[in-house]
């Protein structure tokens, strides 16, 4: 079945699309060939007079090496006119000609203009401003290591009209090729879009039809996918209407198929969310649970394995002792007024757990679980942080005030005592800023701002500056420090500040957790392409169930002998993020109350 209405609409507009844009590829085709035909005529052409040239520039210096410079001018003259150049000249040291192949003897050179490529020693210069679009190819003259001055020729540049014939010569058999691939296009499309307007006019006669009249579809000749499955469609319409003996009404099967698909969707979601979602009937039981769910209780990535299951004892299996018992007493409160319920597992994890009843005839509940470990270990440490801060700002902040209200209220103190006094508050003032420079580092390390200016450094050299700073701390606690490098040590390219004050940190921790008259040891090595660093003490050490978490930003050590020294918990942190800008990697290896080992690995190239 084919319209009068539906050819303008679809068919020739199918039709109409592909010409247009196969005509848009067919002129781009076209002006590319053309432009390139353009450049190869014009790269040609260059050559060409590059090569008339520099023979012209051999003649005239050989013309001067065997004294016949009275016969250039011929030379330049015969060879202008075999070139079809515009002039040939001879340009002397005071930039005038002196000798041309017309009247310009004597006449001073253009010096200017743009040069747009060279070959060697000769240059072709574009003349600006000349009016007669000139090509002009210059070369330095010299005989016996003698300037002769400068060699010039101006040639037209290449016609427009010939480069455009000679592109045309080459798309007479493109331009039929592409002429035919259009009718054949055509003819395809032609093929592919037959059918549609059978189904076209069929949905339009059925659009038009009242909203409880039958709707009587007819199959289509079969030359396409789309009219195949149309054909399938209109079958199994057919085949339910005579099985039901009524007719189906489309939009109310449409419906019912957008309602399913909306379903499984939502459905979809829910076992997809990241967040633990079950449901449960009233006696607890699992009738439904989501992957995560199955994860955080289960550890089976297998939802199905917790249905018929009954979630409490589930979470009960996970639950501390103490958790337990506030589980079952939340469990057994109503979901209305019981809120959220914080359950404090083994492994150092913690659940959020949420109830809410649902409303349906067979009743049940809703149930939402999340690990919110990762968030209580930051609540922890922004907590462990704001004490840490509070100290080391106020210690500093509390002895300044003091000095300073010293100096201000006493009038009597004498000259050594007011230096003690300000070189107290300047050992204070560096302290915070210290801590200052520290939280803004780890500002730009979560940011990721943290940038480095790596440069070539002499490694012996950086090592005996940190060795230098760092043997104060040593003697002030009486400890045997000792540095073991190679005899030769590489240049490596790294940033000397960031990782001197890696190791000014590694140094210092050393000596801040190492007893008076213990030890400690820098050792240095080169392996292959990359550089060993370690640090060794015999300290106090550090637990092993705290290693893990060395690195983290404000995490310090439980133990009673760290946290009698003073500190932020942030220079471990800044160490690792340096390490790894640089492409290396930083560990620790140690044992409680024996030492630790420290050791940074960099590249060296």
């Amino acid at each position: 079945m084919r319209s009068s209405r539906w050819k303008p609409s679809s068919r020739r507009r199918i039709v109409a699309w592909h010409l247009m844009f196969s005509l848009t590829a067919l002129l781009l085709l076209g002006a590319e060939t053309v432009g390139r035909a353009d450049r190869l005529h014009a790269r040609r052409s260059s050559e060409a007079y590059v090569a008339r040239f520099g023979r012209l520039a051999a003649a005239v210096e050989m013309a001067y090496v065997r004294g016949a410079s009275a016969a250039v001018g011929d030379l330049l003259r015969v060879e202008a006119a075999a070139a079809g150049a515009a002039y040939c000249g001879i340009v002397d040291g005071s930039g005038r000609y002196a000798r041309h192949s017309g009247e310009g003897e004597g006449t001073l050179a253009d010096a200017g203009n743009e040069v747009v490529q060279r070959w060697g020693a000769i240059a072709a210069v574009r003349l600006l401003g000349s009016g007669q679009g000139l090509l002009e190819f210059r070369t330095p003259l010299s005989a016996a290591d003698a300037s002769l001055g400068e060699l010039r020729m101006g040639v037209p540049n290449p016609l427009a009209d010939a480069t455009w014939l000679h592109g045309a010569e080459r798309l007479s058999v493109a331009y039929l090729m592409a002429l035919g691939l259009l009718a054949i296009g055509a003819v395809l499309v032609g093929r592919q879009a037959e059918g549609l307007g059978a189904i076209e006019e069929q949905l339009r006669r059925t659009a038009g039809l009242p909203q409880e009249a039958p709707v009587a579809l007819e199959p289509v000749r079969a030359c396409h996918a789309l009219s195949v499955g149309w054909n399938r469609v209109v079958d199994a319409l057919t085949h339910r209407t005579r099985q039901a003996g009524r007719a189906l009404d489309l939009q109310e099967h449409l419906d019912q198929t957008a309602a399913t698909q909306q379903q499984m969707q939502y459905e979809a979601i829910l076992r997809n969310l990241a967040e633990g979602v079950a449901v449960t009937d009233v006696g607890g039981r699992v009738q439904f649970a989501n992957a995560a769910v199955a994860a955080l209780l289960d550890d089976e990535p297998d939802p199905t394995s917790l249905l018929g299951a009954a979630l409490t004892e589930q979470l009960e299996k996970e639950a501390s002792p103490e958790s337990r018992v506030s589980l079952r007493k939340w469990v057994a409160a109503d979901a209305a007024s019981a809120g959220p319920l914080q359950v404090e597992c083994d492994a150092e994890r913690t659940y959020h757990v949420e109830r809410s009843s649902l409303d349906t005839p067979d009743g049940g509940y809703v149930w939402l679980l999340r690990d919110v470990s990762q968030q209580r270990l930051a609540q922890q440490s922004r907590d462990q942080f704001i004490d840490t801060a509070t100290h080391e700002l106020r210690t500093p902040l509390a002895n300044i005030k003091a000095y300073a209200e010293m100096l201000a209220s006493a009038d009597d103190i004498d000259l050594e005592h007011q230096k003690e006094f300000c070189n107290v508050i300047n050992a204070e003032v560096t302290r915070l800023a210290r801590f200052v420079d520290d939280l803004l580092s780890i500002s730009s390390l979560e940011v990721g701002t943290l940038t480095i200016d790596a440069r070539p450094v002499e490694l012996g050299r950086l090592f005996d500056e940190v060795a230098a700073k760092a043997r104060p701390l040593m003697e002030q606690k009486s400890l045997a420090f000792s540095t073991t490098l190679p005899p030769k040590l590489p240049e490596a390219k790294i940033d000397k500040d960031k990782i001197a004050a890696v190791l000014v940190n590694l140094l210092g921790n050393a000596a801040k957790y190492t007893p008076a008259t213990g030890r400690v040891a820098l050792r240095v090595s080169a392996e292959e392409k990359r550089l060993r660093i370690a640090v060794e003490d015999s300290g106090v050490g550090v637990a092993a169930e705290e290693l893990p978490k060395l690195f983290d930003k404000f995490f310090r050590s439980s133990d009673p002998r760290v946290q009698a020294e003073t500190g932020t918990g942030l220079g471990l942190s800044l160490a690792r993020e340096v390490v790894r800008v640089h492409g290396g990697e930083i560990r620790v290896e140690s044992v409680l109350n024996e030492g630790s080992t420290f050791i940074v690995e960099l590249p060296l190239a």
